[in-house]
C-alpha cells in the first residue's frame, strides 16, 4: 500500500524485448508496456520475465509506464532467463517415448540449485505400458525430494486435483521430452485458461520452440504459466551449476555424505565414501557420476 501511495504500483514482467517490458498484475488485470528507469539501466540491471517490479506512469504516450525498481528475487535462472520461478513440472511418459532419466536428473539438480520445487509427472498412464518401468521410476525417485504424480485419461482425477492445488498462484513451467502428453495435461490442468494461451499449449506439446525468449502467461485463477525454451536441453556445467550444487540436487547423496570418511569426498569411489550404488538406486548413482563429469568438463573449458 505504501508503494501505491507514493505513486508506484506493483506488477510482474511477462516478457521483455529490446528494452521494452510488458507488465501485468492480477489485482485489477492491469497490462501495460514499460521501459526501465535510466538509473537502473546505468546500474546494468537486466530485468527478466517473472521479476516483480514497481512502476509508475511515464511521459511517453507510446510507452506509458516506467519501471522504478526491481524487487528482490526468490530465484533466478540465466538460461532460460526467468526470475521467481516457483515450480517446475517435469513430464515423462509411462510408455513411449522411453523416459529420459538423465534429463530428469539434470532438471532436478538445476531446480535444487535455484530453490525451485519439482513435480515429476508420469503421464499417459492410460496407455499400454510395462509396470516395471513405472515401478523403477517410483523406486529411483522415492528419496529424491520430489513429488511424483501419475496421470492419464480416464483416471480418478486425484493426481490432477493435487496438481491444481500445487500450481495455484505460482509461476510454473513445464519441461520434458516430446510426446509425453504435455498438451493434453495442460488442457486438463488449466482448462479455459488455454483459450488465451493456445499457441503456448501447441509449442509445449511439440517440445520445440520458435522463440528464444521466455514469456509468462497469466492464468485466470492466479499465477502464471511460463514458456521457457531450452530447459530440457541445458548442460549443467554451462548453466553454472557447481559440484556442491550437484550433490545438493541428489538428496540421497546429501543425506549420506555426513558418513563419508573425508569432508572433501567426491562420492565417486573415494576411500571411505558412504555413497555407493548399493546405498542409493544404481541408476541414480550412475547418472550422478556422469553429470559430475559434465560439470568438471565445463569448468575446465
Amino acid at each position: 500500500m505504501a508503494d501505491e501511495m507514493r505513486g508506484k504500483s506493483r506488477a510482474i514482467i511477462l516478457r521483455g524485448v529490446s528494452g521494452h517490458y510488458l507488465l501485468h498484475n492480477h489485482i485489477d488485470n492491469f497490462r501495460g508496456l514499460a521501459m526501465l528507469r535510466g538509473i537502473l539501466r546505468l546500474e546494468d540491471i537486466r530485468p527478466l520475465p517473472g521479476d516483480k517490479v514497481l512502476y509508475a506512469p511515464s511521459a511517453d504516450p507510446d510507452i506509458p509506464y516506467v519501471i522504478e525498481d526491481i524487487l528482490p528475487r526468490r530465484s533466478f535462472l540465466a538460461r532460460p532467463g526467468i526470475a521467481n520461478l516457483d515450480l517446475l513440472l517435469i513430464t515423462v511418459a509411462a510408455s513411449r517415448p522411453r523416459p529420459d532419466l538423465y534429463m530428469v536428473d539434470r532438471l532436478i539438480v538445476m531446480a535444487s540449485a535455484h530453490d525451485i520445487d519439482i513435480v515429476l509427472i508420469i503421464n499417459k498412464m492410460d496407455e499400454k505400458h510395462d509396470p516395471r518401468t513405472i515401478q523403477n521410476i517410483r523406486d529411483e525417485y522415492a528419496n529424491a525430494n520430489v513429488i511424483i504424480l501419475e496421470t492419464g485419461l480416464g483416471d480418478d482425477g486425484s493426481a490432477l486435483r493435487k496438481l491444481k492445488t500445487l500450481v495455484q498462484g505460482k509461476i510454473v513451467s513445464f519441461a520434458g521430452q516430446s510426446g509425453t502428453g504435455k498438451s493434453t495435461l495442460l488442457n486438463r490442468l488449466f482448462g479455459s485458461d488455454l483459450m488465451a494461451i493456445g499457441e503456448l499449449s501447441s509449442k509445449i506439446g511439440r517440445g520445440k520452440h520458435t522463440t528464444r525468449h521466455t514469456e509468462l502467461f497469466p492464468l485466470e485463477r492466479g499465477g502464471y504459466l511460463a514458456d521457457t525454451p531450452g530447459f530440457s536441453q541445458m548442460n549443467l556445467g554451462l548453466a553454472g551449476v557447481d559440484l556442491e550444487e550437484l550433490v545438493n540436487g541428489y538428496a540421497e547423496i546429501k543425506r549420506l555424505q555426513q558418513y563419508c570418511r573425508f569432508v572433501s569426498c567426491a562420492h565417486d569411489g573415494d576411500l571411505g565414501c558412504a555413497v555407493t550404488s548399493e546405498a542409493i538406486p544404481a541408476g541414480r548413482y550412475e547418472r550422478y557420476l556422469e553429470l559430475r563429469k559434465e560439470i568438471l568438463a565445463a569448468q575446465e573449458y
